[in-house]
């Protein structure tokens, strides 16, 4: 039978007869039929409600006035639930705007295109959550709508889920930082016959008779034949601000993380973050008789501020104070201090056309393993991404605060990836001009693969030629790195990693073609094999560029829980051509030119999440030096870091 709240068609309340004649004609005397209209025409497409009545004999006023008083607060309840029925009624989805806060489902297809089948309008709230089959990779990780999912000691629920034998949907919620970090805060076995997505709308698009709509990573693919539900008119639903770690920003390391948590105004969140560390350098020029020890201490002050209006834009400003203190055996003690612009830009999404965004400003350039770069730049960044496909476009230079070479060099760099965030392959061409001060012009070409590419293993594969001129030599270098992370099942939360990697010599400085591999010069060359903390994976202590020199890393590696980690890791170096000179590297002694044996390394690293917002780093290492340093000393190294997001 037809009740109040059904849409979509006419409705009319049937009542018994005496009560319908004596509330809606008040009358005890034959009457002619007459209704009352409850409801305006419902906005999902339904009709009119009414209430009907029609004259029969009277019968005592006594049972009329009771009736009355009796089904008065009925005729109330019923005339509400009418317009209830109307303000909850169904939306279109050219009604949908940028900030709705929704819950998309449906089905991501096999190319990463999210299709729904309906969407639900939902009031903004401060975590996403996504609803489909989970795997489980390793290290506290799932891949869920092909979306990597950390979890850790904060994620509730995590004890009631066998994550060795994971079957059916699961919901998860939590904070999306970007295409691989997706912190979960709960995780609960769901029932549901479609995947789920629930987060804000940054950007919507029509074409085809379809709409597309950006929520986190993906594209969600909405017929404009589509359901729409809302409990209330669209135009009345609160808009979500713009979150600050969306695709543009994927990238950003723990270095870099932040987190501006506290809300000033509507629009406006700040945060900061206080990084304390402190490293002793034993030994670095590998003769113990002369006494050139260092002791550095460094404090850092970074703010940032993050301004999200409705819509497709937010901007970012970031701020870096740091104070020094230098102990040296050699030079004496010295302090410094000294502020400067760490970030500042604007990011629009959704330019032109969905799946392009565009960044303006000085803005962190980062990607992974940091093998190509991690530096901020002023310039301009082009994002393009589309299913499993992204693509990168900058130009850019350094304005201010650089040295001089830095300041002197344009950079025009493309980078693009495919496939799910556990197993990428990548290209990219990174070209680097110095017109103005010593005319270099190099240019990187590359293939990368990343990720889970073999069961339980975490590899990494590059490939990579240098190339341009300088002055009136020509550049024609190369390098290759290959390694793998195993965490075999049987080790429960032990590690294991191998890896050579090696950039090109020069046989001939002679002949006007330098055959040397250089790196960009933007790299940080710092990644983590499967702890909680990263780490120079070349060495700590001698820290080199990849140039002319082969690095052998074999490391071992456990996990106490979510929190904690220890890596033991060990190098061996060998000179590709045998040269007088190494590449930036720590080490204070040059090789003999002779030998290409350099020596090898041992590095301890121990990383613990000390609370949420709190990273503890202990590192320790220690160079023994080969034939190409005959008879020289051990070099040791020992590191602090504590940062706290406050």
């Amino acid at each position: 039978m037809p009740t109040l709240a059904t849409p979509l068609f006419q409705r009319r309340l049937q009542l018994p007869t005496t009560l319908r004649r004596s509330i809606a004609c008040g009358s005890t005397v034959p009457l002619r039929s007459c209704a009352w209209p409850l409801c305006m025409p419902s906005v999902l497409g339904g009709g009119t409600c009414s209430l009907t009545c029609s004259s029969t004999p009277s019968t005592a006023l006594m049972n009329s006035v009771r009736l009355r008083m009796s089904f008065a607060q009925t005729l109330v309840s019923a005339y509400l639930a009418c317009l209830l029925g109307a303000s909850a009624s169904a939306q279109t989805p050219t009604d949908l705007r940028v900030g709705h806060w929704v819950r998309a489902k449906g089905t991501l297809d096999v190319g990463g295109v999210f299709q729904a089948e309906k969407v639900e309008v939902l009031e903004p709230t401060s975590e996403q959550a996504l609803i489909g089959e989970a795997q489980f990779l390793s290290d506290g990780r799932l891949l869920m709508l092909d979306q990597i999912v950390h979890l850790s000691a904060k994620t509730n629920g995590l004890h009631k889920v066998d994550l060795g034998n994971l079957s059916g949907r699961f919901k998860v919620t939590g904070y999306y930082r970007g295409v691989n970090k997706f912190s979960a805060r709960a995780i609960v076995p769901y029932r549901s016959k479609l995947d789920q997505i629930e987060a804000r709308i940054d950007s919507i698009d029509e074409r085809d008779g379809r709409l597309a709509l950006s929520l986190l990573k993906y594209e969600v693919i909405l017929p404009l034949s589509g359901g729409v539900k809302s409990g209330t008119a669209l135009d009345e639903v609160e808009l979500a601000p713009l979150q600050e770690f969306g695709e543009g920003v994927r990238d950003r390391d723990d270095d870099d993380y932040i987190g501006a948590s506290r809300q000033l105004s509507q629009y406006l969140r700040v945060g900061a973050r206080l990084t304390l560390k402190s490293q002793f350098e034993d030994d670095h020029d590998l003769d113990r008789t002369v006494a050139r020890d260092r002791l550095d201490s460094e404090a850092s002050l970074r703010l940032e501020a993050i301004y999200q209006p409705p819509g497709n834009f937010y901007g970012l400003l970031g701020w870096r104070q740091v104070n020094e203190w230098r102990d040296d055996q050699e030079d004496g003690y010295s302090d410094s201090g000294s502020g400067k612009l760490a970030e500042v830009y604007g990011y629009w999404r959704g330019v032109g056309c969905q799946g392009v965004d565009v960044q303006v400003g000085r803005q962190d350039f980062d990607e992974r393993r940091e093998w190509l770069y991690d530096q901020n730049l002023d310039g301009a960044r082009l994002i393009y991404k589309r299913g499993e496909v992204r693509a990168e476009f900058s130009a850019t230079t350094i304005l201010s605060g650089g040295n001089a070479r830095e300041e002197n060099t344009d950079n025009l760099m493309v980078y693009g990836t495919y496939g799910p965030p556990d197993r990428q392959l990548g290209a990219y061409m990174i070209g680097r001009r110095d017109p103005r001060g010593t005319g270099d012009y190099p240019y990187h070409y590359g293939l990368r693969a990343l990720g889970e590419w073999l069961p339980d293993n975490k590899i990494w594969a590059e490939v990579s030629a240098r190339t341009g001129y300088r002055g009136f030599e020509d550049l024609r270098g190369y390098a290759t790195d290959f390694g793998t992370s195993w965490f075999p099942p049987f080790a429960e939360d032990y590690y294991f990693t191998a890896g050579y990697a090696l950039g090109s010599g020069d046989s001939d400085p002679t002949d006007g073609v330098d055959q040397s591999f250089r790196q960009t010069g933007l790299q940080d060359n710092n990644d983590k094999f499967g702890g909680v903390t990263s780490f120079r994976y070349y060495g700590e202590l001698l820290d080199p560029e990849l140039s002319n020199l082969g690095v052998l890393t074999l490391g071992v590696g456990r996990r106490f829980g979510k929190r904690d980690s220890l890596d033991l890791v060990f190098h061996s170096y060998v000179q590709d051509q045998a040269a007088d000179y190494l590449t930036n590297t720590d080490l204070k002694r040059k090789p003999d030119g002779i030998h290409t044996q350099l020596g090898w390394e041992l590095d301890i690293i121990y990383g613990k999440r000390v609370f949420a917002d709190a990273d503890l780093e202990v590192i320790g290492g220690m160079f023994s030096p080969g034939d190409a340093f005959a008879d020289r000393d051990t070099a040791y190294l020992a590191k602090v870091q504590l940062r706290i997001r406050l």
